[in-house]
């Protein structure tokens, strides 16, 4: 962080952004989370998808594998904990205001809001 003096304007500031070697980029179908006892939020990101089956069986033929025989497993959906996010209220608030300043510019162009269910609370 450098500060600065702007002639007639008083200090400013820059914030130079970069990278951590652990930046990652992750998908997120939804949240969960809630307060801390330390009164921090948490919040963490999920990805959905469906359990892979826990066996799969096919025919062998002459020519190699043949049509699928059977397949074991659940049919569940599983939501995969990608990455947690703890930050303070005063975060999260600054957050909550950034939210809804992105979600105000893209009514503006985009009407057709997706319909989803809110996060869910531990």
């Amino acid at each position: 962080m450098t500060t600065r003096k702007r002639a007639g304007r008083g200090e400013s500031v820059a914030f130079d952004y970069i990278r951590s070697p652990f930046f990652r980029v992750v998908h997120s179908n939804g949240a969960w989370g809630g307060m801390t006892p330390r009164r921090e939020l948490s919040v963490t990101f999920y990805s959905e998808r469906r359990a892979p089956p826990r066996r799969v069986t096919h025919s062998v033929t002459s020519g190699g594998l043949g049509p699928e025989i059977s397949r074991d497993g659940t049919t569940n959906v599983q939501r995969e904990f990608e990455v947690e996010v703890l930050m303070s209220m005063e975060e999260a608030v600054s957050l909550y205001e950034w939210l809804g300043d992105k979600i105000a510019q893209w009514r503006k162009t985009d009407l057709s809001i997706p319909q989803q269910d809110p996060p869910e609370a531990s």
